[in-house]
């Protein structure tokens, strides 16, 4: 994407200034008086107050806790620091430039996300007397994470017309799929590329032709509250009475799927599982493996197993195995969950693709069996600094801990076949999330291991909170220990805080001015009978901004995929229609033709696109209609293509 211009706004004139000085210096003057002699027996004073003054004693203390909440984002997400530094000269303005290089280094926002979670453990303790002093820091670090976490996803919600990143407004468009024929005129063939995640972001498109922002907004709001309904959908399956527990691992559990940025859409079919499913009521627990695996049949193809295999590791939780039975017997239920489920995401899948209007030939479905595998994506390298394989296992340490030392002393209580079961499940996927994490077009993060991580977390769980059921009829004592507990919520809390930058700005009059002449020349060329191609930001179409015929075919994200999974048949047909001059304008973002070297992230992507698509496009093709900062190019015929 290209690069973004800044809007002309005065710090001091801003109501960002309010919002983030006032807390700021509350929050530091609170700090530094906790070190003074006489405040450091404040707290402990405070709760020594008579019974008619705690009460306010409480408010006062829960509100500085809700008023802490806030800050690191602010302090992170605030636009407006670069206007500050430039408008104050001298040592104050150097430590604002200062300040803000340094904001954007994971060390500093732990060591101040650390000091808010401490003052926030000390209001916690003050307003609920009774609480633990760990217990109190661990629920401030979690609402403190939680709030940042939010302030991120969120922060992604606002009125920029563009594409936020490769293939944001791709999802919006692919939603707006399902309403063709009232958008478009027509309808056209249903999204190939992650069914269920275009089918949740529709909602919007019942309420009429409403603003970019509002489609921002629903995601955004979808990825919260999926992933805490399933926080809270965990708890609950563990069993937890005590509320500040039940909402802490629920907290904790929002925390531990979104450090690794899973993908909403696949949670549903999760929290049918981890909801409702009994291994004591086998056709109750076969309906809902039969739900859940159609809804993960249309979302990616290494989730078809996984809601029969969860269905499978409860089983092997929760049944112990009787002496009187044979290992054929024990293992029937979960093997056909578990086989079950295969076949029905299999067949859900086949029969989205035969309704959705698109060719079942040619590879468009399935395209991640044939893209290329970059293997030393698994180690340290400019796409994923730490690499893939070392941030997994940096992920997943503390939770395989809790299960070796919850196990100890217990392990005669726990048949082999059933842990061969649980270990054996987890070891596929988290060898299949490799796979898939070093397939071209990914090893950016940890999405791919996601059904990794979410089944660890249910058998970490487990063991931690001793719901697992032993091979007598006796009773497991209650692990009390926190300290294995905190030390899972450091590392979410790690990963999650190297998220997050300065709020997008814009220079809207020039983002109009675009706009407005993309939409003229669009329009006239379609008033013409020419074909206009949008390859990206087709959002401009499904939200009425531009009113040109829709060109369904060579939409970039899906154009991307097609390049990878080496779709040779779908990439020649678009060099032909370029070659030919089919369209009379395209619209596109401005063309790089660099070749990179390994040593940049997304080399191959990068170099795939430059030879398949920058390249013939510009042989056939010349812009007309360029526009400074703003990262859109309209595209017309070559009098003379290149040879």
């Amino acid at each position: 994407m290209g690069q973004l211009t800044r809007g002309s706004v005065s710090i001091l004139n801003s109501k960002w200034t309010i919002l983030w000085a006032i807390p700021f210096v509350m929050i530091l003057g609170l700090f530094v008086f906790s070190w003074l002699g006489p405040g450091r027996k404040v707290f402990e004073a405070l709760s020594e107050q008579k019974a008619e003054s705690k009460g306010v004693i409480r408010a006062i203390a829960v509100l500085i806790f809700a008023a802490i909440l806030p800050v690191l984002s602010l302090l992170v997400l605030n636009p407006y620091y670069p206007f500050l530094g430039q408008k104050i000269t001298g040592p104050l303005g150097m430590a604002v430039r200062i300040f803000t290089s340094a904001i954007h280094f994971i060390s500093i926002r732990f060591l101040l996300f650390w000091m808010f979670s401490l003052i926030g453990m000390a209001c916690l303790k003050v307003a609920w007397k009774k609480l633990a002093w760990l217990s109190a820091l661990l629920l401030s670090i979690l609402l403190n994470a939680v709030v940042y976490s939010l302030a991120v996803d969120f922060s992604a919600v606002n009125a920029y017309p563009l594409s936020l990143s490769w293939s944001e407004v791709s999802r919006y468009y692919g939603a707006s799929l399902f309403f063709a024929k009232s958008i478009y005129g027509r309808p056209y063939s249903l999204p190939v590329l992650h069914p269920t995640w275009h089918l949740l972001l529709t909602i919007p498109y019942f309420f009429g032709n409403l603003p970019l922002w509002v489609h921002r907004f629903w995601q955004a709001f979808l990825q919260f509250a999926i992933t805490l309904a399933t926080g809270i959908v965990f708890s609950r399956r563990l069993g937890l009475k005590n509320k500040i527990v039940f909402w802490g691992i629920a907290l904790w559990a929002f925390l531990f799927l979104r450090q690794i940025s899973f993908m909403f859409s696949l949670l549903p079919s999760l929290i049918l599982i981890l909801g409702w499913a009994d291994p004591k009521k086998f056709w109750r627990t076969t309906l809902l493996v039969f739900f859940a695996s159609i809804w993960a049949g249309l979302s990616r193809i290494n989730w078809f197993p996984v809601p029969g295999m969860f269905a499978a590791v409860l089983y092997f939780l929760e049944a112990p195995y009787r002496k009187t039975e044979s290992g054929v017997r024990y293992l029937w239920k979960p093997a056909t969950w578990f086989l079950g489920g295969v076949l029905t995401a299999l067949a859900a899948n086949y029969a989205y693709n035969f309704a959705s209007g698109n060719s079942i030939k040619g590879g468009q479905f399935m395209s991640s069996l044939t893209s290329t595998l970059l293997w030393y994506r698994l180690f340290p390298n400019p796409t994923f600094p730490m690499g893939v394989l070392l941030s997994a296992l940096l992920a997943s340490l503390p939770l395989l801990a809790v299960i070796v030392l919850s196990l100890r002393g217990y392990i005669r209580q726990v048949h082999p076949l059933r842990l061969a079961g649980i270990y054996i499940s987890l070891a596929i996927l988290f060898f299949g999330g490799l796979i898939v994490s070093v397939k071209i077009g990914g090893g950016s993060d940890l999405h791919n291991l996601d059904a990794y991580f979410a089944l660890l977390m249910l058998v970490g769980g487990y063991f931690y909170f001793r719901r697992w059921m032993p091979e007598s009829d006796a009773s497991l004592p209650a692990w009390t220990s926190p300290l294995p507990l905190a030390l899972t919520a450091i590392l979410p809390v790690w990963f999650i805080l190297q998220t997050g930058g300065f709020l997008l700005t814009w220079n809207q009059a020039a983002f109009d001015s675009a706009i407005d002449t993309v939409r003229t020349e669009a329009q006239q060329a379609a008033q013409k009978g020419g074909e206009v191609l949008f390859i990206s930001d087709r959002q401009l179409l499904a939200l009425g901004t531009v009113r040109v015929p829709l060109i369904p075919d060579y939409e970039q994200d899906y154009m991307m995929e097609m390049l990878m999974s080496h779709n040779m048949p779908y990439v020649e047909r678009f060099q032909q229609d370029l070659s030919q001059q089919r369209f009379a304008l395209i619209i596109a973002e401005p063309q790089n033709v660099h070749i990179y070297e390994r040593n940049r992230d997304f080399s191959e992507e990068n170099n795939l696109w430059v030879q398949e698509v920058s390249v013939p496009l510009l042989c056939y093709y010349e812009p007309i209609s360029t526009f400074g900062n703003v990262p859109l190019v309209v595209y017309a015929p070559r009098a003379q293509p290149c040879k």
